[in-house]
């Protein structure tokens, strides 16, 4: 249980301290107590798959205050989940369900981060699609706000596999523009 195995990401509940552990190839999200050395299964730790209750490669965590839910981009079947606390399942509400990789509106391919901004608008870093999805609150088809689906490049409007995005109190998104070795802030549309 206390063993990692290349974790990903971690959030902190500022609230109650807890602190959400992506422990990515054991396909499961741990929670750590301040002062605590033990850890508590919050999701997925089935072994690897899809909803309702596995993960595939989790690899960022959101903690959604509202709702209490994280979500969970889980990369390896090319979704995004949001999984209750207070249950011991997921539902998909981005990619498709089967874990199909694409390129459209309502698919992804190796999602790697997810962000919501304070309407409950979901961001989303579409890593081999070379794009930031944005899906507003509750849909499930996304738009394109940042790179061009499938094309990678250097100049300012493309990406290189983004890796990371964060949005400002004015909702400006800032992303890792990994492979091409920067930063870049997009001014909020």
């Amino acid at each position: 249980m206390n063993q990692l195995n290349n974790p990903h990401d971690l959030h902190q509940n500022t609230k109650t301290n807890i602190i959400y552990i992506a422990d990515t190839y054991n396909h499961r999200v741990l929670s750590y107590r301040s002062n605590i050395s033990n850890c508590t299964i919050v999701a997925g730790g089935n072994g690897p798959g899809l909803c309702p209750s596995k993960l595939q490669n989790p690899s960022a965590i959101y903690h959604d205050f509202i709702s209490n839910d994280l979500l969970i981009t889980n990369r390896n079947s090319h979704t995004v989940v949001r999984w209750s606390l207070d249950s011991n399942s997921c539902r998909i509400i981005a990619g498709n369900a089967s874990g199909v990789v694409g390129n459209s509106s309502t698919h992804l391919f190796t999602p790697v981060d997810v962000k919501l901004d304070p309407m409950g608008n979901m961001y989303v870093a579409d890593r081999y699609n070379n794009r930031i999805q944005f899906f507003f609150a509750n849909q499930n088809e996304g738009l394109t706000i940042a790179g061009i689906t499938s094309i990678a490049g250097t100049n300012s409007s493309l990406l290189r596999s983004p890796s990371g995005i964060g949005l400002d109190s004015q909702l400006n998104l800032y992303i890792v523009d990994h492979w091409n070795s920067r930063i870049q802030k997009f001014l909020r549309y």
